[in-house]
C-alpha cells in the first residue's frame, strides 16, 4: 500500500507535467534509478508520528541468504538451491526453522519489503518541482539531497530526500511543518540510514545454532 501512493503520487504529476516538459524521466528510467548491491547490509532508524523510534535491517550476503529485522520482529532466511528456509527465534532467541516447507524469493520480498519501501522514496526526486538542494555525506558516502516547499512564508511544509549517489537508495527522509510561523509535527514517518555496508558481509548461516 505504501509503495502504491508513492507512485500514484509520482504519476499523477508526472501526467499533469508531460505536456509542458520535454525531459520528464521515463518509466524504465524511475525504476532503474534504485540497485541495491548483490551483497549488503542497510540499517535505517525509524520514527513514526508518534515518536515511536525503532530500527530497520535487511542484509543479503553472499550466499543470498536474506536476514531481516523491525522492531522486535527477526527473520532468517537460508537458500537452499533454489528455495529458502524460514527461520524465526524461539523463545530461547535461537533461530529455528518455522515450517517444514520452502519459500522463494518472491515470499522474502514481500516480508522484507519494509525496507524497500524506504529506500524507494528516493523516487520522489523525480516529481516535478522537486528542486536539487545540493550534495552531503553520508555514512561516507555522497549523497544528494532534493526537496519541495509547499505553503508560504508563515505557513508551509516542506520535505527532504537524502540519495546515495551511487546506488539511488534513499539514505533519509525528513518533513517540517510551518503554522503561523510555528514550527508543529507532522504525521510524516521520517527515516535516517545509520549503517550500510556493501563488502565483506559474514555468512548468515553462522546465525543458525548447530
Amino acid at each position: 500500500m505504501f509503495l502504491k501512493k508513492i507512485w500514484i503520487l509520482i504519476f499523477t504529476v508526472l501526467a499533469l507535467f508531460s505536456l509542458s516538459s520535454c525531459e520528464l524521466p521515463s518509466a524504465d528510467d524511475i525504476n532503474d534509478s534504485v540497485e541495491f548491491p548483490e551483497s549488503y547490509s542497510i540499517t535505517y532508524q525509524v520514527k513514526n508520528k508518534e515518536g515511536v523510534i525503532k530500527t530497520v535491517i535487511k542484509t543479503v550476503d553472499s550466499e543470498e541468504n536474506v536476514y531481516f529485522k523491525s522492531g522486535k520482529e527477526e527473520l532468517l532466511f537460508i537458500k537452499s538451491s533454489e528455495s529458502y528456509t524460514e527461520y524465526k527465534k524461539d523463545s530461547d532467541g535461537a533461530f529455528v526453522a518455522t515450517e517444514d516447507i520452502s519459500v522463494d524469493e518472491s515470499y522474502i520480498e514481500k516480508a522484507t519489503e519494509e525496507i524497500k519501501e524506504y529506500a524507494e522514496q528516493s523516487k520522489k526526486q523525480y516529481i516535478p518541482g522537486m528542486k536539487s538542494r545540493g550534495e552531503q555525506e553520508l555514512l561516507g558516502r555522497n549523497c544528494k539531497v532534493f526537496g519541495i516547499k509547499l505553503g508560504g512564508d508563515s505557513h508551509n511544509v516542506s520535505y527532504s530526500y537524502y540519495v546515495d549517489e551511487e546506488t539511488g537508495i534513499c539514505f533519509g527522509f525528513e518533513s517540517d511543518m510551518l503554522l503561523a510561523d510555528n514550527s508543529v509535527p507532522t504525521d510524516d514517518t521520517m527515516f535516517t540510514c545509520i549503517e550500510f555496508i556493501t563488502k565483506d558481509i559474514p555468512s548468515l548461516k553462522g546465525m543458525i545454532s548447530e
